[in-house]
């Protein structure tokens, strides 16, 4: 029988056709995550821009209307207001989301008893099922029977119950706070990793100079996580303006009086409420276009720092 020598083979395999086939072998594992997502998220974008251009059912375009949509939209004030809503939801939920993640990322990164165990709790709001993790917000927010108000009451702070989720004044803060609640977890895991990855010699270096823990935080800690922070922030900053309207919708469906409907969850109501499904369209693409803007940024900042 005749054995074929494969490493000598190779060796003789032609150097440009080895370097095609080097240069092809990343394109060829990538493929299957890019065909996954053009078929799970490009090709409903796409659909999602054609059919703001139409104004029909679900099932079927109606009459081409161009840009009409869009122009109602813009002249608008409650989608402006909606606007605005919607941008501040997404800044307080990642302003808020990082500086609790990260000041539980620095409490876990240094050593104490019961570290494992803190830990381990720091996932609970984030493995929890969203449903009964709003419920019991809810529960606990209640005007008449709430243990907020009741808390409040007891150590002189209010003399009257507050309606948490039915007052424009609070609802929306409300909010921020229990998205913010769900999303910290994820925030200081991802941050506790990148203090991990600091060199300890370079805190070690700071204390002999004198340093205070201020002076180490703005000059070794801020500086060494801006990567990680970056595409957390972007992260965070997507799910906020579009993926993420669970909390809302079931704490407040977008009430008091309109005061917590942010463009996405208009974009649901139009479609499965009112069935005005190329309103609908027309705000998801809009949703898209402020979705991609903090990916921009991203990309163009890693640009200049690369040069």
């Amino acid at each position: 029988m005749t054995t074929v020598d494969t490493s000598r083979a190779r060796g003789h395999e032609p150097p440009k056709r080895r370097r095609a086939r080097e240069a092809f072998s990343p394109y060829a594992f990538l493929a299957p995550t890019v065909a996954v997502l053009a078929i799970g998220f490009l090709v409903p974008a796409v659909e999602v821009v054609r059919r703001s251009f139409f104004e029909g059912s679900i099932v079927e375009d109606g009459d081409f209307v161009g840009l009409q949509t869009y122009s109602e939209l813009l002249t608008s004030g409650s989608f402006w207001r909606t606007v605005t809503i919607t941008l501040v939801f997404a800044l307080g939920t990642v302003l808020g989301g990082l500086a609790v993640g990260l000041s539980v990322a620095l409490l876990l990164n240094r050593t104490f008893r019961g570290r494992a165990v803190v830990r381990m709790l720091l996932i609970v709001p984030w493995a929890l099922p969203i449903v009964p993790a709003v419920l019991v917000w809810r529960w606990a927010l209640d005007a008449q029977f709430g243990i907020v108000n009741q808390l409040l009451r007891l150590v002189g702070l209010t003399a009257e119950n507050i309606a948490w989720l039915n007052d424009p004044a609070w609802a929306l803060t409300v909010v921020i706070v229990i998205q913010v609640w769900r999303t910290f977890p994820f925030a200081a895991i991802f941050l506790l990793a990148g203090l991990q990855n600091i060199p300890r010699e370079r805190y070690e270096a700071a204390a002999l100079d004198g340093a205070g823990w201020w002076q180490q935080l703005r000059h070794i800690t801020l500086p060494g996580l801006r990567t990680v922070t970056a595409v957390l922030a972007l992260l965070m900053t997507v799910w906020a303006l579009g993926a993420d309207i669970t909390v809302i919708f079931l704490a407040t469906r977008g009430g008091p009086a309109g005061a917590t409907t942010v463009l996405s969850l208009d974009a649901y109501m139009q479609a499965f409420e009112r069935y005005d499904f190329g309103q609908a369209a027309a705000l998801g693409t809009i949703v898209l276009l402020l979705s991609t803007i903090p990916a921009w940024l991203y990309l163009r900042s890693r640009k200049v720092k690369d040069v």
